[in-house]
């Protein structure tokens, strides 16, 4: 399985790029399941942001990218984005060759 999912963490962007529906590569149930993992802790992370941060950042989301500006989030919402980058993490160990994590402070 090739790297199919990148997560980037910056100072003031998260980025997630890359999904298993890339037509280019076969679809395997393990880039499958690494996929819909991500796709899921991004999708508690917005919301999570929205509800429980009070924060409405900049951001966009369509298939394939997720990008977020975290440059006016509050305290609350800095510490979904880091249990966010914790739980892609813990992915990227089930499943290291489809899923990249980088962060840099």
């Amino acid at each position: 399985m090739r790297i199919m999912i990148r997560v980037m963490d910056t100072g003031s962007t998260l980025t997630v790029q890359g999904h298993a529906n890339d037509r280019k590569h076969p679809r395997s149930d393990e880039t499958m399941q690494a996929c819909a993992s991500v796709t899921a802790l991004v999708q508690a992370l917005v919301y999570g942001i929205w509800d429980l941060g009070g924060d409405a950042p900049k951001h966009v989301i369509e298939p394939g990218n997720f990008k977020l500006d975290k440059r006016h989030l509050s305290e609350r919402s800095l510490l979904l984005v880091d249990a966010f980058v914790l739980g892609v993490q813990a992915v990227s160990t089930g499943y290291p060759e489809g899923v990249q994590v980088s962060k840099e402070d």
